[in-house]
């Protein structure tokens, strides 16, 4: 148990829910994929992809269509892919990824070789020990507000 705890963690607001990335289940697995691969260190870091060096700052990852699928099916439960009618493909999950962009949840520079995802408002997600207000988190995850009046009880 110490070793999942060594790996560190991020905030999951109830209002995801809310969010159309929770009516779909492979968005869902995707962002939480997304949120746990992303760099917590405040300190850039540099990474050689091929012959190129890449630069990677708090809240962004780099990875590309087949190393994003490859650890898609290597995730602990593997269920997504042992029944042929929820198999998914790597390009089924670049497509998921790119939906999420036009949410507003992240971000997408890509280049021949690889990509470079960055979740916008990284920041909310890590909480620092203080509450941040739902009209922090992006669109996608706020709670849609009703124009009914609210009963008194």
């Amino acid at each position: 148990m110490t070793e999942a705890r060594d790996k560190g963690w991020w905030k999951c607001w109830r209002c995801i829910e809310d969010s159309p990335i929770f009516e779909d289940p492979i968005k869902l697995k995707l962002w939480i994929m997304c949120l746990n691969r992303a760099r917590w260190q405040d300190n850039a870091r540099l990474y050689a992809v091929g012959n190129a060096t890449v630069e990677i700052v708090q809240g962004s990852f780099v990875t590309g269509r087949k190393a994003l699928y490859t650890a898609w099916c290597r995730t602990a439960s593997g269920a997504s892919n042992t029944n042929p009618a929820n198999r998914v493909t790597a390009k089924t999950l670049w497509n998921k990824l790119h939906s999420m962009q036009k949410l507003g949840c992240l971000t997408i520079s890509s280049s021949s070789r690889y990509s470079v995802i960055s979740v916008v408002n990284w920041r909310v997600y890590q909480g620092d020990g203080e509450d941040v207000f739902p009209d922090a988190l992006p669109a996608a995850f706020q709670q849609l507000s009703s124009s009914f009046p609210q009963r008194r009880r």
